[in-house]
């Protein structure tokens, strides 16, 4: 098995259903307009409300588009939206959506 820095941390759970965009551009605004020219006013007011014809549409762009970087790895963290809404690295993603992938979070044996 290929250890690695797994990362993917559960930030909406999915019990929120259609709201979890709205959820989302709620807590992160901020992070939402500073982290990329494709996610401007008009996407983060799209996702505010379900009502809006672009919500979904708009939602795939923040999806696609949005990363951080983990403070204490300096890894690019990315949105996996798989029932739940979660923030993970490369590897914690592969991980979320292929469980049967070799990645083993790294650290010392148990």
């Amino acid at each position: 098995m290929t250890k690695v820095n797994v990362i993917c941390d559960c930030i909406i759970d999915g019990a929120n259903g259609i709201y979890i965009p709205q959820i989302f551009a709620q807590r992160y605004e901020k992070q939402l307009r500073e982290n990329d020219p494709m996610i401007d006013g008009d996407t983060i007011g799209d996702i505010t409300s379900p009502d809006n014809e672009f919500y979904w549409e708009s939602w795939n762009t923040v999806l696609d588009t949005f990363n951080v970087k983990d403070p204490e790895t300096g890894e690019k963290l990315m949105l996996c939206h798989e029932s739940d809404l979660f923030l993970c690295n490369d590897a914690g993603a592969d991980q979320l959506f292929d469980p049967d992938c070799d990645n083993e979070p790294a650290g010392d044996e148990i």
